[in-house]
């Protein structure tokens, strides 16, 4: 091979390597969105089970028959989800659930 024909090869890897970065892998998003948490009710204290945040929103309308979301605003807090189980929690919650 020539020199010039191998810094077109290298150029052209370094093209598609710098395209393919940019693209989301779709099991990578699913696996985010899918994240299951350990759930506490009553300011954290009752465990209620592990659940993707749209399963554990979806348990508490029909149990207590209130919108749930996680917009704090006028809302009063019902569940909280964690990374870790256990009781007392050694991290913050990454889920926090409102009812209005």
């Amino acid at each position: 091979m020539k020199p010039l024909s191998i810094a077109k090869v290298a150029i052209a890897a370094l093209f598609v390597i710098l395209l393919t970065s940019f693209t989301g892998n779709k099991a990578q998003l699913d696996s985010k969105q899918n994240t299951h948490y350990y759930w506490y009710l009553n300011n954290g204290t009752t465990y209620d089970g592990w659940y993707t945040t749209a399963q554990e929103i979806t348990r508490l309308e029909e149990a207590y028959g209130v919108y749930v979301d996680t917009n704090p605003f006028n809302g009063t807090l019902i569940a909280s989800g964690y990374a870790i189980k256990g009781y007392p929690h050694l991290i913050y919650a990454s889920v926090l659930l409102y009812s209005h």
